[in-house]
């Protein structure tokens, strides 16, 4: 007799786990369907507000994000840093409801290097600007608009 049992015989352990299986993998479909589909489409959800350029708005907690550095080089770097509440942030571009980002610079470019960029870049001759690139969750829950254009 073969290792796996008779395939004629229903109580041969491959055959019934295959026959009985069909119901767990019907449940687990429809788990998938009602709360991972769901939740994925709400972690993707965009903006709800659209933003115009040059529009001010101020960070209401510690926010952690990844800072990209702009140089007098054909060269962008990052550093990942906690921008602290009350950091004031321009919009760069506008950007329409429904997006999934948007990019920021800090209002005052030497007053945000000088708290949360390292000497070592800061200092160096090449360094031009620093900005962010922050998601839709973040912008709605972190940010609080001050003013417009």
């Amino acid at each position: 007799m073969r290792r796996g049992g008779d395939p004629q015989d229903m109580t041969s352990f491959g055959r019934w786990t295959r026959i009985a299986a069909w119901p767990l993998q019907l449940l687990w479909y429809n788990l998938y369907i009602w709360l991972v589909v769901p939740l994925r489409r709400s972690l993707a959800a965009g903006l709800s507000f659209g933003i115009s350029e040059g529009e001010l708005f101020v960070v209401r907690s510690p926010l952690r994000v990844t800072v990209l550095t702009h140089w007098r080089a054909p060269y962008t770097g990052g550093l990942t840093c906690v921008v602290p509440a009350g950091t004031q942030l321009v919009a760069l571009r506008s950007t329409p409801v429904g997006s999934k980002e948007a990019r920021f610079a800090p209002r005052s470019q030497t007053d945000f290097a000088r708290a949360l960029i390292p000497a070592s870049v800061r200092e160096n001759p090449r360094f031009d600007s620093a900005s962010l690139v922050l998601r839709a969750g973040e912008i709605e829950t972190q940010l609080s608009r001050v003013s417009g254009p």
